[in-house]
């Protein structure tokens, strides 16, 4: 069995990694053929460059002793412009594969500092969902300081600015969506926009699913357009729509 990232998220709603842990243990699952873990900074202490230098000073070796793995630095521009940031320590082939890379630059999300360390886990024990933060913290050493980093941050932080931190992830994570819904139905939404005269609920009644349009009442205008209650206008300039008594 296999579950995506927004599989894991609707799982985890509904159980938490320790009793999924159980529940794996009395069906006589001892291992996982792969498990992905990843930390996301808001601060912007622990960005490329930390890994960089991590890497540099030998913290992403799991044990005493033994060689860095590969580095490969990413960072591909446009004119002088940044389109992404990302480091990989590891190869796609390796037990330990982690990637850190600039989330809000990836997201294009301006104005905010979000960074997300991924590490890919090959083979491992299902132990890790009895504990997932102290298996995570004990990778390596630059695991374990983004946990130690992180709490000591949140002790510093007023309980308000703590709330804030914690509500930031999901936050993100639906304006990333939106950014993308917007790439796709931008121009549509602009022309429903201008042909409604700026009437928000004509976007939401064409756009929005079925589900949402009839928990909101936003039938109307489909309703009117199937009905032939409208008249377009065409000239070379734009089209326009104007209501029919």
């Amino acid at each position: 069995m296999q579950l995506s990232g927004v599989g894991c998220r609707h799982l985890f709603m509904n159980i938490t990694p320790y009793l999924l842990w159980n529940t794996l243990k009395g069906l006589g699952v001892t291992r996982l053929s792969r498990v992905d873990l990843c930390f996301d900074d808001f601060t912007g202490n622990f960005n490329t460059d930390y890994a960089i230098t991590a890497y540099n000073d030998r913290a992403f070796l799991t044990g005493k002793g033994g060689r860095n793995q590969v580095i490969d630095l990413r960072r591909p521009a446009i004119a002088g412009v940044l389109q992404g940031d990302t480091v990989y320590i590891g190869k796609r082939t390796s037990q330990i594969y982690w990637r850190i890379y600039d989330k809000a630059l990836e997201q294009k999300i301006d104005g905010v500092s979000w960074y997300r360390s991924e590490v890919e886990l090959k083979k491992v024990t299902v132990d890790l969902l009895s504990d997932v933060d102290a298996f995570f913290a004990g990778i390596c050493d630059y695991s374990a300081s983004l946990l130690s980093g992180h709490i000591e941050n949140l002790r510093k932080l007023p309980r308000h600015e703590r709330q804030k931190m914690k509500n930031l992830l999901p936050c993100l994570e639906l304006l990333g969506r939106i950014k993308r819904v917007r790439r796709q139905f931008g121009k549509i939404a602009s022309e429903v926009l201008d042909i409604f005269d700026g009437d928000t609920g004509a976007v939401f009644g064409l756009l929005a699913s079925d589900e949402a349009i009839d928990k909101f009442n936003l039938g109307e205008y489909q309703r009117s357009l199937k009905q032939g209650g409208v008249i377009f206008s065409h000239s070379r300039q734009k089209q326009r729509l104007y209501g029919v008594n």
